[in-house]
This record gives structure tokens, sequence and C-alpha cells, in this order.
């Protein structure tokens, strides 16, 4: 597979650029490269693809995912674990995302939506306009 176009700027300078104004170096990626572009941001990588194109993206996930390797999925196994579905690849990763998708569909997104709308209306009854407010406090209350 021929790499998509990559900035000429070193990946150090890259990475700084990213870290300072992580918007501004999309959009100017964006804006040099296209919709496509190699973006090595993260660690050592040498490839890291950022995809904003709707047909690229369908393209990515309609393929055999045994094609790709996801860098970034190290970092997240810190916060998230080694099992969880966003550290997973390949088919262990397929098998997981069918068992979750169920919840995630049709009337039970609805139900979800109109639930947090409730529970973030309650939430805005208990602030005082004017007073700070202790998020912590707040969340223990709906746990």
């Amino acid at each position: 597979m021929k790499l998509p176009n990559s900035s000429q700027t070193p990946h150090w300078l890259q990475k700084i650029q990213y870290i300072v104004d992580p918007l501004g170096y999309l959009e100017s990626s964006y804006q040099r490269c296209g919709e496509i572009f190699n973006a090595p941001i993260i660690g050592n990588y040498q490839r890291l693809l950022l995809v904003s194109d709707p047909k690229g993206l369908q393209q990515l996930f309609t393929r055999d995912g045994k094609e790709f390797y996801s860098p970034s999925n190290g970092l997240l196994q810190v916060l998230a674990g080694d099992h969880s579905i966003f550290c997973l690849e390949g088919d262990s990763h397929q098998r997981e995302r069918k068992l979750l998708m169920p919840p995630f569909h049709g009337d039970k997104m609805r139900a979800y939506g109109q639930t947090i709308c409730q529970l973030t209306e309650q939430v805005f009854n208990l602030l005082t306009p004017g007073q700070p407010s202790q998020p912590v406090v707040l969340f223990r209350k709906f746990l």
C-alpha cells in the first residue's frame, strides 16, 4: 500500500507542534497534505495515518483488520487495560465489538439520550447561579 502525503517537517518538530497546538497542527497538515496524511506524532512510529475523507474511512472500515496495526494502542493499555476493546486488534477486536454493538443501536440509543438529558437537568437544578460548584460532589449524588 502506497503511503499518502506527509509533511516535510522533521518528525520531532511535528510532535512539538502537535503537543503545543494539536488542532492547529491537524488543520495545517490537512491543508498541506489532504484528507489522508501520515502524521508521525506518537512515539517512535514513522507511520500514523490520519483520515478525514468519508470514502477513505469507509475503505478502511470495510477492509480486513489484519492489514493494519495501531501503535497508539500501547498508550491506551496503561489506562484501559490489556483486554479493553480500545487495545485489541484483529479477530479479538471484531469479536468483542460484535458483542458490544446491540446496546448501541436504535431505541436503546434514544433511551440513553433521554436518560442523559434527564440526569443533566437534575444536576443543573442542584446548581446555584453565581456560586462555585464541586463536580465530584455532584457526581457522587448520582452514583
